[in-house]
């Protein structure tokens, strides 16, 4: 009776190991056809995309991007409104003003009493960190005037003064606020 047990799992086992292999075989050859299918499939990701809405999905190898030739780079206004959504989901603050320019994020805001300033400043600043480069320098006010500052910044229409005049609210904001 013990040896047609011992029979019996010896035969089950191979049984077993042998289907192993077959899941095996059929791994390798899924991996081996998706690897068929171009990484940078517009009909595939859009695909994913339309199904997953809570998501973004790009997939791309080095020679798509050299195909594809699409420059890089952030959307500074969508990194803006990133920024300020971002800080005032954070609470404490009534109002943010948020401008990104090419190596900078200047914060200017309207925190409420229940923040300390040391805690609204090093709050700001963490969240804009996590939602640009790491090589932008970012700034951050609680003076009300820079606020305006910031904003009058995105409405010049003129691009000759811009860096000149984002250089002297950098300067007063480093003199009275914050930065990183």
């Amino acid at each position: 009776m013990l040896k047609k047990r011992i029979g019996f799992l010896l035969a089950f086992s191979l049984l077993a190991g042998c289907s192993n292999n077959n899941a095996g075989k059929n791994q390798m050859e899924n991996a081996a056809e998706l690897d068929a299918i171009p990484h940078h499939d517009e009909a595939r990701n859009a695909e994913f995309n339309r199904d997953n809405r809570n998501t973004g999905f790009v997939r791309y190898k080095e020679e798509d991007l050299r195909r594809i030739n699409k420059p890089s780079g952030i959307n500074r206004e969508e990194a803006a409104q990133s920024v300020s959504s971002l800080i005032l989901q954070n609470g404490g603050y009534d109002e943010v003003a948020v401008l990104v320019t090419d190596r900078e994020v200047l914060i200017g805001y309207k925190k409420q009493d229940k923040l300390s300033q040391e805690r609204a400043a090093d709050m700001a600043i963490k969240t804009a960190r996590s939602a640009v480069p790491a090589f932008y320098r970012i700034y951050a006010t609680d003076d009300p005037t820079m606020m305006n500052d910031i904003e009058s910044l995105h409405n010049s229409k003129t691009n000759h003064n811009i860096r000149s005049s984002v250089d002297r609210i950098i300067d007063e904001m480093e003199h009275g606020g914050t930065n990183k």
